[in-house]
């Protein structure tokens, strides 16, 4: 009978383990990524095509990695092309109109999961989705790498730095970024929640020494989402960097005219 009861207890003992098993895969795999970049989509395609309808010509879709990505490239030939990486929870549409006026090329593409975009968002899978996205384009217009200028704004600014350290672009901006996301993330968990609730995703600090192409950092005194101390910890990462500091919060960079400016004038310059 005992002999019996021990087999049981490990066979259930077993079960619970390849239970726990699973549960960890699918939160590294899925639970994660929904944690970090807190994707929108737009269900509704009428309400979507409506809200932005004057840029419906530069829309695009990209099939990638058997997921469709949703878009806008617009064209300026010469002109650098601007790619955009976007915070966390932000459908990159709207940062349409920001950049609507820049006269260079552009490029908007949602991660997985906003927006319109399919499937679910993690940073292997949104970084590699950004690089062929890039690279179809660069393909289409006859362009390489050393003629991209990537934009990241808060979470992007990690998309960014990552994609940078494995591509040779022509500069690399950030606006109100961060030296990690855990750090981050430690603002409002403790360290053993953090280390299993995001791990070691978006380390901007590790990425920047191998970055060696000019590198503009916009930061915002008073920004309570992401400490301005961060920005300050990763410029000093960087071997090629120029550093400004805007008063305000998190949105600083998008709310003050000088700093719109300043961001424009650093994105569309020369090569």
């Amino acid at each position: 009978m005992l002999r019996g009861t021990g087999k049981r207890v490990c066979i259930l003992g077993g079960i619970v383990l390849v239970l726990l098993a699973a549960c960890w895969v699918a939160w590294v795999m899925w639970g994660r990524g929904l944690v970090v970049f807190n994707p929108q989509p737009m269900k509704d395609a009428n309400t979507y095509a409506r809200r932005y309808a004057a840029w419906s010509e530069s829309k695009r879709s990209f099939e990638v990695g058997g997921e469709q990505l949703d878009g806008w490239f617009q064209e300026k030939p010469g002109a650098p092309l601007i790619v955009f990486c976007p915070g966390r929870g932000r459908d990159v549409a709207s940062y349409l109109s920001a950049v609507d006026s820049w006269p260079v090329a552009k490029l908007l593409v949602n991660y997985r999961g906003s927006g319109r975009s399919s499937g679910w968002p993690s940073e292997e899978t949104v970084v590699d989705d950004m690089i062929r996205v890039v690279e179809t384009i660069l393909q289409e217009t006859g362009r390489n790498w050393s003629q991209v200028v990537l934009v990241g704004n808060s979470l992007g600014t990690g998309v960014a730095t990552h994609i940078a350290a494995r591509r040779s672009v022509g500069r690399l901006i950030l606006c109100v970024p961060f030296d990690s996301f855990g750090a981050c993330a430690r603002m409002y968990a403790p360290d053993w929640m953090v280390s299993v609730l995001v791990g070691g995703i978006f380390r901007s600090d590790l990425y920047a020494p191998r970055i060696k192409v000019p590198v503009v950092i916009l930061a915002a005194t008073h920004d309570r989402q992401i400490p301005v101390e961060q920005a300050r910890r990763l410029r000093d990462r960087f071997a090629d960097v120029s550093y400004e500091e805007f008063p305000g919060g998190h949105e600083a960079i998008w709310a003050r005219p000088e700093a719109r400016r300043s961001l424009k004038e650093h994105a569309c310059a020369p090569l």
